[in-house]
């Protein structure tokens, strides 16, 4: 078979080769990154003891990484609590007491959904704690532990494009710790010791040009060299 016969068989292959390569380097991938915040005791100036309340900022998206697709924020924390009950009575006396931890997390400088990323979350350091104390006595229920954990994911175009920057987004996480008691008989009293840490993840997910890999870039130069050479004979033919 003469060239003269290859040569469009040679044009729609290295055609082929060269427009699949490209494909491939075009062709854009999912990718994800974090930035993450941990709440503790150097954080919040040496104690953690509930209540607190706690300014930070993070990072937006960096757009040069490309389209931002999802933004999903993780809010986990721990929680122990120690409980002092005394009866202070002249009688004996019964009952139960129990800590409650709320905290709460919130982007102060974003708008609309975004803005209350963890309306309300709900911790219980410990179910209740049941007692029975004659007169004078007392009874600690010491380092009661609980944790939890909450997701919230936006990705709606107008709530991902507070998310972008440049800039930072200012959160404020605090703590609400409340004792219930249910006594009868006797005069008790009750104080609590509550010490709360946390995490806040926020990940970005995006989609970004892949970058070519050798054997695609190797693709591509040899279609491109094939259509050059033909493109060569064609011109000494002519």
């Amino acid at each position: 078979m003469t060239f003269e016969k290859t040569l469009p068989r040679l044009l729609k292959a290295a055609s082929i080769l060269v427009a699949s390569a490209t494909l491939l380097a075009s062709e854009a991938k999912a990718d994800s990154y974090s930035v993450v915040y941990d709440i503790d005791a150097a954080a919040l100036g040496g104690s953690n003891l509930t209540d607190w309340s706690l300014d930070f900022s993070l990072p937006k998206f960096d757009i040069t990484l490309g389209t931002l697709t999802k933004v999903q924020i993780d809010f986990d924390a721990d929680a122990t609590t120690s409980l002092f009950v005394e009866n202070v009575g002249n009688s004996s006396s019964t009952g139960d007491v129990r800590t409650d931890l709320t905290l709460d997390l919130r982007a102060t400088n974003l708008s609309g959904n975004p803005g209350a990323v963890v309306e309300s979350e709900y911790f219980v350091p410990g179910a209740k704690q049941f007692y029975t104390l004659n007169e004078g006595e007392s009874v600690q229920f010491l380092d009661l532990t609980a944790s939890d954990s909450s997701t919230v994911s936006y990705t709606n175009s107008g709530d991902l494009a507070q998310f972008q920057g440049p800039g930072s987004i200012n959160y404020t996480a605090s703590t609400n710790t409340q004792t219930t008691q249910s006594n009868t008989g006797g005069n008790t009293t009750t104080s609590q010791q509550t010490y709360a840490n946390g995490k806040v993840t926020v990940t970005y997910t995006y989609t970004a040009t892949a970058v070519p890999e050798p054997a695609t870039w190797a693709a591509m130069t040899m279609g491109v060299g094939m259509l050059v050479l033909a493109s060569r004979f064609r011109r000494r033919a002519a």
